[in-house]
């Protein structure tokens, strides 16, 4: 069977919650799972979104997956161009691989504002678990505080009586964890689930996300590079009024190759002319339209381009400032993360050509 999940991780004061919401093809929904997980970090909580998300589906029988999430980071670290740094995310990232074992799954990003439901049913998990965790904090200082007074009794009976219990709230989160982890690998632990969650207003997925298309993009561009005196300086652009910096990059036309589209668009938005000298990168990133109801997949290659010669043509406007600036500040003033990186390389092929 296929499966599409809807994951969100939550985390507000330090501690967070997940939820998954599983649907059919159709998109009805087979299962909704929800779970505060305690103190935790934002990244954490992610990754352990997605662990519920893919255990959730494995749990509803799927043999393939689809996961939606607004955490385009989250798709950049399971793809492992982001390095994951932190050892709890790590850690997480191997359940969520040897659990996901023999499943055929891939990421797709959405816009937050189509992942409500998911984010309504972590809320939801977040709200009660924090009424407890009050409540136990309260109970936990009411306890010590009694204990201070009978401590010279527990003391005296301390070989005829059990040893002091564990603090419960620390004790309820890893069980509860552990559990959620363990329950598709184990079949006899029940992964914890909220009794209230059907009060809390989260609508089928086919409901409230419309049915969309996928379509893939294809785009070339490149770093354009010259030598100006003892100093290379490279070519960024400018869109949206200064507020997006980038690489000069368009769609490749039927029947044109990837080199030619890089010429090409690099005359269009900056109107220099330049060649290819080597392939320096490829990204691969979605992005949602919602007056056309389509998901894009869009890869854009990117390529080593020196100057051939400056001014070569009338740009078409498309850019609102093209400029020269050195590799470092370049990799400063990018807009996108995944550029940024492409920067990087482009500045280690610099230094060793000098």
């Amino acid at each position: 069977m296929n499966s599409i999940v809807y994951i969100k991780g939550i985390e507000k004061d330090g501690y967070g919650a997940v939820s998954a919401i599983v649907c059919d093809n159709w998109g009805r929904v087979l299962r909704k799972n929800s779970l505060f997980i305690g103190e935790t970090t934002p990244l954490k909580a992610d990754f352990t979104a997605l662990l519920s998300g893919v255990e959730a589906a494995v749990e509803a029988g799927a043999s393939s997956v689809k996961i939606f999430t607004d955490n385009e980071s989250l798709i950049r670290y399971m793809a492992g161009t982001l390095k994951i740094l932190d050892r709890d995310a790590a850690e997480l990232a191997e359940d969520i691989r040897s659990v996901s074992e023999g499943l055929s799954y891939e990421f797709t990003y959405i816009h937050a504002s189509r992942n409500k439901d998911a984010e309504r049913l972590a809320l939801s998990a977040l709200e009660e678990g924090m009424k407890t965790e009050k409540r136990e904090t309260k109970k936990t200082r009411k306890d010590a505080a009694s204990s201070a007074v009978k401590e010279t009794h527990i003391a005296s009976a301390s070989n005829k009586t059990e040893p002091k219990k564990r603090n419960k709230r620390e004790a309820s989160r890893q069980a509860a964890v552990a559990a959620f982890r363990r329950a598709m690998l184990f079949d006899d632990i029940a992964a914890p689930k909220k009794q209230d969650v059907a009060t809390f207003p989260c609508r089928a997925i086919g409901d409230s996300i419309p049915e969309e298309r996928e379509e893939r993009q294809i785009s070339a561009g490149g770093i354009v590079y010259k030598r100006d005196g003892g100093k290379i300086l490279v070519c960024i652009i400018s869109k949206k009024k200064g507020k997006i910096w980038a690489l000069p990059k368009g769609r490749v036309l039927p029947g044109e190759d990837l080199e030619d589209t890089a010429r090409r668009e690099i005359a269009e938005e900056t109107g220099h002319l330049t060649h290819v000298e080597d392939i320096l990168d490829e990204i691969s990133y979605y992005f949602y339209v919602k007056e056309e109801s389509v998901l894009y997949h869009k890869t854009v290659y990117f390529f080593l381009m020196p100057l051939l010669e400056e001014d070569f043509c009338q740009p078409d406007g498309e850019a609102d400032s093209i400029i020269w600036l050195t590799p470092g500040e370049a990799y400063r003033r990018l807009s996108y993360l995944s550029e940024k990186e492409v920067m990087r390389k482009a500045q280690k092929i610099f230094n060793i050509s000098k």
